[in-house]
């Protein structure tokens, strides 16, 4: 399927048609829940990484993922210069990590933030304690309004079903709350 750019319909003062301002565009995003990664690279001797909820698997065969990564970070410099990363999905214990990759703590607070991490199978950083880790090669990118969509083929997936998932939604990381959902019947 061949990409089609779309013209833009603009008003007479020069704003598009149709377009949402953004205020109203991040609170339709508040609602949208999602599992929390840190996208790790190595460059060297050193590890960065960023927080990153937008995530997705794209494909079984050829094993595929997706990960849209700012233009402007550090990290996003690393990926195009190394041609890998990984992605390690956060537990629910993992909240300062989150915070931390995310700008929102300093580098120096080490709070919880101790970061254990393992090399990868394939070289990548690998966060201790996560709930599962990819192990990517870039495959394709797409450049997307400030980002940068990353699909990376994935090279090793390690998994430790015992922990639960740190979720991201209404602008706050939250835990997974097992509750019944009206009309399920749960298996047992």
């Amino acid at each position: 399927m061949a990409t089609q750019a779309h013209p833009r319909i603009v008003e007479e003062s020069g704003a598009p048609v149709g377009q949402v301002d953004p205020p109203t565009f991040r609170e339709a995003m508040a609602h949208w829940a999602s599992g929390v990664t840190v996208v790790t690279v190595r460059l060297g001797d050193a590890i960065h990484g960023m927080t990153a909820t937008s995530f997705s698997s794209v494909s079984i065969e050829p094993p595929l993922v997706l990960v849209c990564v700012l233009r402007s970070s550090r990290t996003h410099d690393i990926i195009a210069r190394t041609g890998r990363f990984a992605i390690n999905i956060l537990g629910a214990e993992q909240r300062a990590l989150a915070e931390q990759f995310a700008g929102r703590r300093p580098p120096d607070d080490q709070v919880d933030t101790q970061l254990a991490w393992q090399t990868g199978r394939y070289g990548a950083p690998l966060i201790q304690g996560a709930t599962a880790h990819v192990e990517c090669l870039v495959d394709t990118t797409y450049e997307a309004g400030t980002h940068t969509i990353v699909v990376g083929r994935v090279q090793a997936a390690v998994v430790d079903a015992r922990k639960q998932p740190l979720l991201y939604w209404g602008r706050d990381f939250q835990r997974l709350e097992a509750a019944p959902i009206a009309g399920v019947r749960s298996k047992g």
